[in-house]
């Protein structure tokens, strides 16, 4: 049926540029036509097609709309991603079989996975919901607000993936007790937690654990996050503490983790990460710098120790300011 609107289109346009031709060849008369407008909506980009009067517009290819969505909440995907539904006029679907008789603009309408059930910016409801409902799949959690944990936030079920993103500017999940990690990944396979755009994890005074632990999940901080504020007096405790063996890991592609702080006198205290026990860290970019320990202060970023830690890890990019082993900081291996 489109194929033969759109020949029966071209043979107007044929027939109306030989009437408007005089017999001796001269131009006539142009034909009306219309401007019909194409709004992807933040989408791909937005363009237009000549259409004579009475003849249709030629259905484009779907587009595509990557940017986040505006509206707090937890949503279904990684992050979510907005699906085409139709080109719409004066909100209504656009029925391309019309004549068009006018300029008109059409607007791309996408449909958005959002999960209702969840109240939007409370961190807390989301994990638990994820954690019920982890066999769905991935999970993204876009914040509008700041929030404070009142008790731990466990990642610990099988298949349980959350990325955290914050919109409309920077957003902080604050830990609440001095006894407690903020967010602690353990016990579950295909267990993550994905730190993005515009979120930090603010840590406490006087602290007795680590802010964030890893033993048996996946920890990945993207560009545009932050971990940061965090003090401890916890001998293997540091802002970010992975451990547990091969299926514990820290990702770094982007981000800061800084300003971070141990208490304890060990040679094992750091302020920023800790590595051990044949875990895995990976870094690509960001950085990780101005974190200590001891009092007075000595500066101390990345401990890897050397149960295997050392070489499961990786360094390819970023910046380390201290590190043991001090190679670490320069790129690894040597």
């Amino acid at each position: 049926m489109r194929k033969f609107n759109y020949a029966i289109t071209i043979l107007a346009v044929l027939i109306l540029f030989m009437t408007a031709c005089g017999e001796d060849g001269k131009d006539g008369d142009s034909a009306t036509t219309y401007t019909v407008t194409f709004n992807a909506d933040n989408g791909s980009a937005t363009f237009t097609q000549a259409v004579i009067d009475g003849g249709w517009a030629i259905q484009p290819q779907n587009p595509t709309k990557t940017s986040l969505p505006t509206t707090a909440g937890l949503y279904l995907g990684a992050p979510p991603m907005h699906t085409f539904v139709e080109w719409r006029y004066n909100d209504t679907a656009f029925n391309f079989d019309s004549p068009i008789t006018s300029n008109i603009t059409l607007t791309a309408y996408y449909s958005l996975p959002l999960v209702e059930t969840v109240v939007a910016n409370n961190v807390a409801d989301a994990v638990d919901y994820v954690r019920t409902n982890a066999n769905q799949g991935e999970f993204t959690l876009l914040l509008s607000q700041n929030f404070t944990a009142e008790g731990l936030l466990a990642l610990n079920v099988n298949n349980m993936r959350l990325t955290i993103i914050g919109i409309g500017s920077e957003r902080t999940i604050q830990v609440g007790s001095t006894d407690n990690p903020l967010f602690a990944l353990s016990g579950g396979n295909e267990l993550s937690l994905t730190l993005g755009h515009n979120i930090t994890l603010k840590g406490i005074d006087n602290s007795t654990v680590s802010l964030v632990l890893v033993n048996n999940g996946k920890l990945t901080m993207l560009d545009g996050s932050k971990i940061t504020g965090h003090t401890t007096s916890a001998p293997l405790g540091a802002a970010v503490s992975v451990f547990g063996g091969t299926t514990s890991s820290f990702t770094m592609s982007g981000g800061e983790i800084t300003g971070n702080h141990n208490e304890n006198n060990t040679t094992v205290a750091s302020g920023g990460v800790i590595v051990y026990t044949n875990a895995t860290f990976t870094m690509s970019g960001g950085s990780i710098t101005g974190n200590t320990r001891n009092n007075p202060p000595e500066a101390i970023d990345v401990i890897i120790t050397s149960d295997g830690s050392i070489a499961n890890s990786s360094k390819t990019g970023g910046t380390i300011g201290v590190s043991t082993p001090a190679e670490f900081k320069d790129g690894w291996p040597q």
